[in-house]
């Protein structure tokens, strides 16, 4: 397995966000990312999607293959240009089953690809692979 185990305390990781989330609900538990994580990008998140496996998934050595279908955690990407998000806004919602980006436009969705990334934890941050390790979010 390759990656990162991170599970910083909630609170501590979600302050040192930047930009500051304008709200946070957090939860309980922690969200594994791991080979078996799928990447489910829907129509117009093709940028976030290649951000995700460049910005995420090489430090981390994660491929995030490209289908909803199997076991494992999903992260799906979404642009809701209903909500009032704004084209920049976005909801990050980590639960039991993976991780939901929904952006109100693509914009929105890769910054939500970014607040990801910060969240994995200092690893994540790194230019080069991690070697076995398997990274897991706050939740």
């Amino acid at each position: 397995m390759t990656g990162l185990d991170h599970s910083a305390p909630v609170p501590e990781a979600l302050a040192t966000l930047v930009p500051a989330p304008r709200r946070v609900t957090p939860g309980t538990g922690t969200l594994r990312l791991d080979a078996a994580t799928r990447l489910d990008a829907g129509p117009g998140t093709t940028t976030a999607a290649r951000a995700l496996r460049r910005d995420l998934g090489v430090p981390l050595g994660l491929d995030f293959p490209g289908t909803a279908a199997g076991d494992g955690t999903v992260v799906r990407l979404r642009i809701d240009d209903g909500r009032e998000l704004g084209p920049e806004g976005y909801v990050l919602t980590v639960g039991a089953d993976g991780v939901r980006i929904t952006g109100g436009g693509p914009a929105g969705v890769y910054y939500g690809v970014q607040t990801l990334r910060q969240l994995a934890g200092p690893a994540a941050l790194r230019r080069a692979p991690l070697a076995a390790a398997v990274p897991t979010t706050p939740g």
